[in-house]
């Protein structure tokens, strides 16, 4: 009788034991899957340009912030190579934040993220100030033809310097020591007209507007690299957001020109942005 209670108690702990072990891997094997998708979400966001682009960011200010601070010369003293290097390293900082500031807005802009604050600006206006802030930063020769009477576009003024930074950027990156830039603004029959050009070295068709694949497969070697034209998708996408239209000509070792048309405030024209090449 002894014997059976045993056997039954002995039986009864192997099922009980049994069980566990298999609840206890069905919870391991649950967190396992749990732990691959955290694990993954990791992944995705260490290539996330809006991520990158905060963490690149951060530092970078604090850099070209104490640069600056430096060049006063409030904290001493500083002899005249070291103001060089100084203003080297506040204006490779700024470079660097631009495009930082170019892989957020393009993120958010490929996933429908980014909102436009749409106000009724002065377009020569706003090209004026935003060639005056270039030129802050980046001493170049860039003749200005802004003159007419006030032109009036609905615009996000934040976005459309960017624009014209971008391209500025553009022109003197790729058109090499001595490029001239000229710019010029005009109106007629509702439209608003900028055009950037430079007497540069031209630009490769691939270079103009690269197939920036989705971030959602990219892994870090697929990420653009500076110099790749991730501006000019920039310029590309807030053009389009704008209703407007973005035509590029240029020819390798003859210079680049930038034509954007924008409809003017108070009209209904819009534009099925596109971007034309001529290499």
């Amino acid at each position: 009788m002894l014997t059976n209670i045993v056997l039954v108690a002995l039986a009864a702990l192997s099922c009980i034991s049994v069980i566990m072990w298999v609840w206890n891997r069905r919870l391991l094997c649950k967190a396992k899957r749990r732990n691959d998708v955290l694990q993954q979400r990791v992944l995705s966001n260490l290539v996330s340009p809006a991520y990158l682009s905060h963490e690149i960011r951060t530092p970078l200010t604090v850099i070209k912030g104490a640069s600056e601070i430096l060049t006063t010369g409030d904290l001493g003293p500083i002899s005249s190579v070291q103001r060089r290097f100084l203003n080297t390293i506040a204006e490779n900082s700024a470079t660097a934040c631009a495009l930082a500031e170019d892989f957020l807005v393009l993120f958010r802009m490929e996933k429908s993220l980014a909102t436009l604050n749409l106000i009724n600006v002065n377009l020569r206006q706003l090209i004026r100030e935003a060639v005056h802030e270039f030129r802050i930063m980046h001493p170049c020769d860039i003749r200005l033809d802004n003159h007419g009477a006030p032109t009036f576009v609905d615009a996000d003024p934040r976005m459309l310097k960017q624009v014209v930074w971008n391209l500025l950027t553009n022109s003197i990156r790729h058109g090499g020591e001595g490029t001239q830039v000229h710019i010029r603004v005009s109106a007629d029959d509702g439209i608003a007209l900028v055009v950037v050009e430079d007497n540069g070295k031209g630009i490769m068709a691939r270079t103009v507007l690269p197939q920036i694949s989705s971030t959602d497969t990219q892994t870090h070697s697929d990420l653009p690299q500076a110099g790749s034209g991730i501006g000019m998708k920039v310029v590309e996408h807030i053009i389009a957001a704008h209703r407007g239209r973005l035509i590029v000509d240029t020819v390798l070792g003859c210079g680049t020109q930038v034509l954007i048309q924008l409809p003017i405030h108070g009209t209904h024209t819009a534009f099925s942005a596109r971007t034309e090449e001529t290499v």
